[in-house]
């Protein structure tokens, strides 16, 4: 099985992966907050008669130019509404939701599966083509894994659509082996 050294590295990949998750969280609130700011702006705008006028009186209550004011006016009118943009935390949603058509395999083949895909750097390559390919080929060139579950988990893989294969990987890569369907070993 894996030596340390692999462990260790899949280990600092997954906290850079944890890291690069909370980045993007703190952009979007970022995002987020400026569009409640613009908001806000134009409120004051608009209470203050709207129009020159009103954005003028707003700049001078702001203690910023007319300039900056227009800009939030125009970025409040196009901030995204919350009803026109998708719920707080739709990815993980819809990938546990993929999950749930993905065929079981046995606990076995899932815990082998996450160790290679720990293993392996996951870049755009695997999510614009065919990550369930892709899988099944490293799966194929394991020489880790004895032959029949190498054969097992690779044509298991070869079946699943993008987005299966994706929250496949999004699993094995957090570790939450307990989100993939298991089906019971029937091994002597």
């Amino acid at each position: 099985m894996p030596d340390t050294t692999a462990t260790d590295t899949a280990h600092i990949l997954d906290r850079i992966r944890q890291a690069d998750s909370r980045i993007a969280a703190t952009r979007a609130a970022q995002e987020h907050a400026a569009d409640d700011k613009a908001r806000a702006v134009a409120d004051l705008a608009a209470a203050h008669g709207g129009g020159k006028a009103g954005a003028e009186a707003a700049a001078a209550e702001l203690g910023v130019s007319p300039t900056t004011v227009y800009k939030a006016v125009t970025r409040s009118r196009n901030a995204d509404a919350p009803h026109r943009r998708l719920p707080p935390g739709w990815p993980e949603r819809l990938l546990a939701a993929e999950l749930a058509d993905v065929p079981p395999l046995p606990a076995c083949h899932w815990q082998a599966l996450a160790w290679m895909v720990r293993g392996t750097i996951i870049d755009d390559v695997w999510v614009d083509s065919s990550p369930g390919e892709l899988l099944a080929d490293d799966a194929d060139e394991c020489d880790d894994f004895d032959e029949p579950d190498r054969s097992e988990i690779a044509a298991a893989a070869r079946l699943w659509t993008r987005p299966q294969a994706l929250a496949v990987i999004d699993a094995c890569q957090r570790g939450d082996l307990d989100a993939l369907p298991t089906a019971a070993e029937d091994r002597a």
